[in-house]
């Protein structure tokens, strides 16, 4: 059962959603195959009640079919329970089962979602012709009233779907997946002797392989996921393995002891200053896969190994200051003389008394956010300099902590802030921090202002933004009356304080958020100020920065602003459902008047839903994606409501009609050529793949991990992969559409 029956609540004729659990193909007459869509309705009879099988899907098209008797033939699935509770339906409202006996038949009939049911047919299913074709993708039009609905999905997909085995499904934390989500690594046993199957092939046995600590492995790949890394050990010797082959021995150690303090983790957390954090690995691989390195630590010396070849010994090497810059591997690394170097490449740069900041768990070395930039804060005695790329800048007199700050854009220019007056280290004057652009001084002071959200959730307080291409910059400082914005030197007009600062991915444009009087909040786009709201949050440009919206609330409820111009008012908005097309003709929202009454807004066009379904992933960390979705080339919307007919399904609705509806979805993406749309659906056995509402294959799970969007997509225009899991080993699969 997909859907929960209970004759207390349901009445006589209702219909409910199935699947079929196992294929049905008596005497060759009729065919409904694994995960094919079945009615079931409730039915009186005498005084009690029975569940009957009315309907299957026969090669594509529903027939009618009548049953002889039916009982419970296996007692509801816990992942049911869990997938229906993770449904995370409109405002966050859960569905959970009951907990009843389930009945098929008798005063009460119960059938939970997940149960299974035995129907015994009066007679096989008729033969049917074959599927209907589908039909073309049209041009988006703006909606306008109800969804279309369409009959349930159930044709079949008519594709080539290949299975590559992997490996045997292990717990969370024994196996890994590429950044690329198609490569496996998978920790096993050959008897006493320890593997890592990669990609379906055993790696060399040793005694302990991959081990990160008791209850997980590490196993580091290329971003493309075609080369991988990680350490094992056999006997005495650590050794490397790179690319499922026994490469060099990284260290030798006494019998007994492991790899614990003789390789080391790199933290990366510190590398980035729009604060994406990067996993931490032993090794690290340069993001074109050529180069691979890694620390180890052997006795007071510590080493650097770059593609096997070992670094001079170090007295210590800066595990938070390790990165490829494109393809050069930067290190902090001290020598005997207690300098500190950064290294390039394993040739030691100029010596400083310290690389970073003041404190003992400061650092500095920052990375561009394409990567190929790099720069760092080095302080000799009584002055800093920033470097950039290897190039010093003009050594500045330390003031307090020096300077800090420091942030590299993508065309390597830097942007950094000083102390000058009163500060820690007792001089004289106003306590001011002075902003610096490339190597020079452009503001004397400066005030906090907050940062855009970061891709992994997070807000800080900031003192500067440069443009993505690195050709402007914003910042904010006191002035008379407040605080101004100065964006490219042209300064505001005063504000009690600065909200969020930010400019345009195409560098063009920047806003601002301007606070007066506690409560007043206005918005400033390329020196427009918008009128006054209560608060204002997730500001949105379109891809090409032409367009821009926003959310509003004031004393009367929610408004959503587009390019300056505010919709009706709403008693909510639903999250994250703000977006642009990707060419920025179209924009799409999502708010409710009141509960179960909410609007789909397109171009100004309301269609009228109960409330938008998240998708979302099932395991810890999820990805929740946004709840709308627009096609690659701007001529199809997607999303999905729960519908108000009380049989907790959700429909999933392109361009208007109503493609499918099922209980429960994760994955969901379009084809690059925007011709397709897949989704994973729970069934109540497993998951099953859908492809432009049809049925594919069925997977008793889906690998997930890392909240890794690459595991579920498109590959090219008609290849949809995935990693499924049945009877315990994994499999790659791709579903091939057809050119």
């Amino acid at each position: 059962m997909i859907d929960g029956i209970d004759s207390s609540k349901d009445p006589a004729g209702k219909q409910y959603r199935a699947v079929v659990t196992r294929p049905i193909n008596p005497g060759n007459n009729g065919f409904a195959g694994q995960a094919s869509v079945a009615t079931v309705t409730l039915a009186r009879k005498g005084s009690g009640w029975v569940a009957q099988l009315t309907s299957l899907i026969v090669n594509g098209q529903s027939v009618a079919v009548t049953t002889r008797s039916a009982s419970v033939a296996g007692a509801v699935q816990n992942a049911v329970g869990g997938a229906v509770n993770a449904v995370g339906s409109l405002f966050g409202r859960r569905a959970t089962p009951a907990a009843l006996t389930p009945t098929a038949s008798g005063a009460r009939v119960v059938l939970p979602p997940g149960t299974n049911v035995s129907f015994v047919l009066d007679a096989p299913p008729p033969s049917t012709g074959a599927a209907p074709a589908a039909g073309a993708a049209g041009v988006r039009q703006p909606m306008a009233g109800a969804p279309q609905a369409t009959p349930a999905p159930g044709r079949p997909l008519g594709a080539n779907v290949k299975e590559t085995l992997l490996g045997r499904n292990q717990p969370a934390g024994m196996f890994v997946v590429s950044p690329d989500g198609w490569h496996m690594a998978i920790s096993a046993m050959h008897g006493s002797r320890e593997i890592v199957v990669l990609d379906g092939v055993d790696g060399p046995e040793f005694d302990h392989a991959a081990r990160l600590h008791i209850e997980a492995i590490d196993v580091a790949f290329s971003p493309d996921g075609r080369r991988s890394a990680y350490i094992a050990q056999h006997g005495n010797s650590v050794v490397a393995v790179v690319d499922g082959k026994e490469a060099y021995t990284i260290a030798t150690v006494p019998t007994g002891v492991g790899t614990d303090g003789i390789v080391q983790v790199t933290d990366q957390a510190y590398v980035r200053a729009s604060g994406d954090k990067l996993l931490p690995h032993q090794f690290l691989i340069s993001p074109s896969g050529s180069h691979i390195a890694i620390v180890s630590l052997d006795g007071n010396n510590w080493y650097m190994f770059l593609d096997g070849v070992k670094s001079p010994p170090y007295a210590q090497i800066d595990l938070r200051q390790v990165a490829f810059a494109a393809d050069n591997l930067l290190y902090a690394a001290m020598t005997a003389d207690h300098k500190w170097h950064m290294v390039v490449n394993n040739k030691p740069g100029p010596a400083y008394d310290s690389l970073g900041l003041a404190g003992p768990f400061d650092t500095s070395l920052q990375l561009s956010d394409d990567g190929r930039h790099y720069a760092f804060i080095a302080r000799n005695g009584g002055t800093s300099v920033v470097v950039a790329d290897g190039v010093p800048g003009t050594p500045r007199r330390n003031l307090g902590n020096g300077l800090h700050n420091l942030a590299i854009a993508s065309n390597g220019r830097v942007a950094y802030t000083g102390y000058s007056g009163t500060g820690p280290n007792g001089t004289t004057g106003p306590y001011k921090e002075p902003l610096f652009v490339g190597d020079r001084q452009v503001a004397p002071e400066t005030s906090t202002f907050a940062s855009p959200t970061a891709a992994n959730g997070t807000s800080k307080s900031v003192k500067f933004v440069l443009s993505p291409d690195g050709n402007r910059f914003a910042y904010a400082k006191p002035v008379p009356g407040g605080v101004a914005a100065v964006i490219d030197g042209k300064e505001s007009i005063a504000y009690d304080s600065i909200g969020v600062m930010q400019f345009g991915p195409d560098s063009r444009r920047a806003f601002f958020v301007g606070l007066k009087n506690v409560v007043d909040n206005f918005v400033v786009i390329d020196g427009r100020e918008m009128p006054a709201q209560n608060t204002v949050r997730n500001f949105v440009f379109s891809r090409d920065g032409s367009r821009f919206g926003y959310e509003a609330y004031g004393s009367t409820g929610f408004t959503i602003v587009i390019d300056g111009q505010p919709s009706a008012r709403f008693s909510n908005v639903i999250d994250n459902s703000l977006a642009f097309s990707a060419d920025g003709k179209h924009s799409v929202y999502g708010a409710c008047t009141q509960y179960l009454h909410c609007q789909v807004v397109e171009d100004g066009v309301v269609t009228n839903v109960s409330g938008l379904y998240t998708f979302q992933t099932r395991m810890p960390p999820r990805i929740v994606f946004p709840p709308v979705l627009f096609s690659p080339d701007s001529t199809r919307l997607v999303y999905a409501y729960t519908k108000s007919d009380g049989t907790n399904q959700n429909a999933i609705v392109i361009n208007g009609q109503e493609i499918m509806h099922g209980t429960s979805f994760t994955y969901r993406c379009l084809s690059p050529d925007s011709q397709h749309f897949a989704t994973a659906s729970w069934n109540g056995k497993g998951y099953s793949i859908f492809v432009d509402g049809k049925v594919g294959p069925t997977y008793e799970d889906l690998v997930e991990t890392n909240a890794n969007p690459n595991l579920f997509r498109f590959e090219d225009a008609h290849t949809l992969r995935f990693l499924g899991i049945r009877d315990g080993q994994v499999y790659r699969v791709t579903v091939d559409l057809g050119g």
